[in-house]
């Protein structure tokens, strides 16, 4: 796994795997502090996920924290967990995924996240360029 990395390619930089503030992914832009965003926003971050199964036993934990009965039985949920894995290794191959995340005033409470990526120069590819469709969207940082 890569780990708290910076790179700077054709003008742009990104973060791969930084360590990032509590609640990033749930959080009122005007909550965060300058700090957080003179470091994130409108840098792109790459955070890579490995593989991880589920179990049943963690499943029907989480289903008895919510107060739900656990519908799947072991049979059913082994088959569901395998359809997971293998659509999984089907669309990152390595076992990681590269998921690209964005912090702007696209969404006042979280980052956009500009896709799922099963390589890392792609993930690097959308850094640099932007999703589609905000490509033609190219506002200047704010001052904090």
């Amino acid at each position: 796994m890569v780990s708290d990395l910076s790179h700077y390619e054709q003008g742009t930089a990104m973060l791969i795997n930084p360590k990032l503030p509590k609640h990033f992914f749930d959080c009122d832009h005007s909550l965060r502090s300058v700090r957080e965003m003179n470091k994130f926003w409108e840098v792109p971050i790459i955070i890579t996920e490995e593989y991880s199964p589920d179990t049943y036993i963690k499943y029907t934990e989480r289903m008895a924290m919510n107060s739900c009965s656990s519908k799947m039985s072991v049979a059913e949920f082994n088959a569901f967990e395998e359809n997971c894995k293998e659509s999984w290794f089907t669309h990152f191959p390595t076992g990681t995924a590269y998921r690209v995340y964005f912090l702007c005033d696209g969404a006042w409470d979280r980052p956009l996240e500009w896709g799922s990526f099963g390589t890392l120069d792609q993930a690097k590819s959308c850094c640099e360029s932007g999703p589609y469709w905000l490509q033609s969207q190219s506002e200047p940082k704010p001052e904090w």
